[in-house]
């Protein structure tokens, strides 16, 4: 290897670690620099050898991004705060005799979905769901197209398994929840 080699191979090394940490993409990187993002990756993983310019543009981009980095102004974050928790179904009963919330502020906000406080498990949002639409395990099973057996919706209910893709946006659906709430824990 001659010695212009190394030094192109240090300068580039010196270039990718700089494109590491600003976080600046090989693919915004061959934007600015109007060239295929795929030969950009083979010049700088050494799967090609650059010439001097090549270098030179490299490291004058690299320049140019992170100045235009500085420049953009990050919004502040502003805090919503949430309403109180919903009470647990044990609690349920004490806290509808309280002058805190009354049964229809409850129903009211566990059928708003922005201020309901998800279930850890799948099986329990299922269950949650076919409560607030007071069915039945056997009467929630037959509503399902195609209808599935009370033991498959107790499955679901006491995650024994999964429902099908399908039958998650059937009761997404029927919940009035996203499908992303539902599915995750």
């Amino acid at each position: 290897m001659q010695k212009n080699d190394e030094n192109k191979v240090k300068q580039l090394k010196e270039n990718r670690a700089t494109l590491k940490s600003q976080r600046i993409t090989t693919i915004e990187l061959a934007k600015f620099l109007n060239m295929d993002s795929a030969n950009l990756s083979d010049y700088l993983f050494f799967r090609k050898a650059p010439d001097d310019t090549l270098i030179l543009s490299i490291q004058e981009a690299v320049s140019q991004i992170k100045e235009e980095a500085k420049v953009i102004k990050v919004k502040p974050i502003t805090v919503v705060e949430l309403p109180k928790a919903l009470p647990s179904e044990s609690d349920e009963n004490e806290s509808l005799d309280s002058e805190e919330m009354t049964e229809a502020e409850i129903l009211d906000t566990e059928k708003n979905f922005e201020y309901s406080i998800p279930p850890l498990k799948l099986g329990t949002k299922i269950q949650s769901i076919r409560n607030r639409m007071a069915l039945s395990e056997a009467e929630f099973a037959q509503i399902m197209q195609p209808a599935v057996s009370t033991e498959t919706v107790m499955y679901w209910e006491n995650n024994f398994g999964t429902p099908l893709l399908d039958y998650c946006i059937q009761i997404s659906d029927m919940g009035v929840v996203t499908l992303d709430w539902l599915l995750k824990d």
